[in-house]
């Protein structure tokens, strides 16, 4: 009995003399099969399969957004996380800890975090804002020489729901513009910020040229 596609085997162990292990690869990712008839699984298994290691392929992204100005009052639609909104007779309208801790991201933490993925050879896809983009033209020109991959949200971090389809239509077209313009390419993929898209986002997106959409959260696939 063989593969029905051999060309996936990549090779086998041999522990004293004996098949120890077989290894195949699918879809770029390793398929390990451990096999001893010793072990308690192996001797219930016809070919003395005792364990199978898979290779796992994960997405990392990587969100660089810009906030309404509005962001941590009352007239704001954005999540807070944990932090309290200012009542109606506050005195300041806005609260700072909720502003400063989304600029940690772009004082601090994506420094880190780069540094991260660089000890560790990851490529990410980052998500961004086109004013971002803008914003932070040498860092977005330095990560790209890194071959991270760049997707986009809208032009800044403001929900769809909120625009007509033609006022959609100038965010993503602005986003796409910015890219092109610090990039020198467009994004490869779009995603509405807080995955809320409307009925024109789809068509907009495809307008738009981009090459995936990852809107709906009733897949895996976008």
């Amino acid at each position: 009995m063989g593969l029905a596609e051999p060309q996936k085997f990549v090779g086998y162990r041999l522990t004293n003399g004996e098949i120890s292990s077989l290894l195949i690869k699918n879809h770029g990712l390793h398929i390990e099969m451990q096999i001893d008839r010793r072990h308690p699984v192996g001797q219930r298994h016809p070919a003395g399969v005792e364990d199978v290691i898979l290779e796992a392929a994960l997405t990392t992204i990587q969100d660089c957004e810009v906030w309404p100005e509005n962001f941590a009052t009352r007239d704001s639609l954005q999540r807070h996380g944990t932090h309290m909104i200012p009542p109606a007779n506050a005195v300041f309208k806005q609260n700072l800890a909720a502003v400063t801790e989304r600029e940690y991201g772009d004082r601090v933490g994506i420094w880190r975090i780069m540094d991260m993925f660089a000890r560790h050879g990851l490529k990410v896809t980052f998500l961004m804002n086109g004013l971002k983009v803008e914003q932070f033209a040498h860092e977005c020109r330095e990560f790209k020489s890194q071959e991270h991959e760049f997707s986009s949200e809208s032009y800044e971090h403001e929900y769809s729901f909120m625009y007509t389809r033609d006022e959609e239509r100038e965010s993503i077209q602005k986003t796409v513009t910015a890219f092109e313009r610090v990039l020198g390419q467009k994004p490869t993929g779009y995603l509405s910020p807080g995955h809320a898209s409307t009925p024109h986002t789809l068509e907009l997106v495809a307008e738009a040229g981009l090459v995936w959409w990852a809107d709906p959260l009733n897949s895996d696939n976008p």
